[in-house]
């Protein structure tokens, strides 16, 4: 399995999954194969040819499938939306193009603010390129109660290389409480609920 294989390349002391990680962010961010790292390449033709053996496909091969195996958006709709597009990588939005390309119109729609996917290649400043009157900014979240958003606010407006946008809280106060809660230690978080 995967994990059995990357020890091979990784050292164990340091934490496994590292060449594979980089195997699967190269993949996804289509740098050209002949510039990766060597230990990297390696991986991959043992990677490859273990999941030709077996005929299994990683979730980057998914992706190249449906690239070579679809023309256009199923149901052939005049208006393609890709929607959370800050999270795709760049072979994520080389698919959603391709499907994309017989629609009349292409709306993306995301927040550069939450970009959570960088480790698979995401970047959310190309909508530093987008042209003020191409935007369209929602203005309220039926979401976040004011002491978030003003916390929120705060918090984001450190952010020097973005795109600001203003926009109302719900009418809700809310609060905000630090748990000291961490995703491996989710128990703080599990005693509030």
């Amino acid at each position: 399995d995967l994990e059995t294989l990357s020890l091979k390349f990784d050292d164990p002391k340091r934490g496994g999954l590292k060449t594979a990680a980089r195997y699967s962010f190269l993949r996804s961010t289509l740098v050209p194969r002949a510039t990766w790292p060597k230990r990297v390449r390696a991986f991959a033709e043992t990677w490859e040819t273990l999941k030709r053996e077996r005929g299994l496909v990683d979730f980057d091969d998914m992706l190249d499938l449906a690239l070579e195996e679809t023309t256009c958006a199923p149901g052939r709709p005049r208006t393609f939306y890709l929607d959370e597009c800050q999270d795709h990588s760049p072979t994520d939005l080389r698919l959603a193009l391709h499907r994309a390309r017989e629609c009349e119109r292409l709306v993306l729609v995301g927040d550069m603010d939450p970009c959570i996917f960088g480790f698979r290649g995401a970047d959310a400043s190309f909508f530093l390129e987008v042209p003020e009157a191409r935007r369209r900014v929602l203005s309220r979240s039926w979401r976040l109660p004011r002491k978030v958003h003003a916390y929120a606010v705060d918090w984001i407006s450190r952010v020097r290389r973005r795109v600001a946008v203003e926009y109302r809280p719900r009418h809700f106060e809310g609060e905000v409480r630090y748990l000291g809660a961490h995703y491996k230690y989710p128990e703080r978080i599990v005693e509030e609920v």
